[in-house]
C-alpha cells in the first residue's frame, strides 16, 4: 500500500519540481533583463 502510494506520488513530485524550476528560471530571465535593460 505505502509502496502504491509512492509511486502515485513521484509523476505529480516530478511535475512540481519541473514546474518550480521552470518559475525559477523565468524569474531570474525577467530580472536579469531588468538589470540589464536599465544598466
Amino acid at each position: 500500500m505505502l509502496l502504491l502510494y509512492i509511486v502515485s506520488t513521484i509523476p505529480i513530485a516530478i511535475a512540481t519540481i519541473t514546474h518550480g524550476a521552470h518559475k525559477i528560471d523565468e524569474s531570474m530571465r525577467s530580472e536579469l533583463i531588468a538589470t540589464t535593460g536599465s544598466g
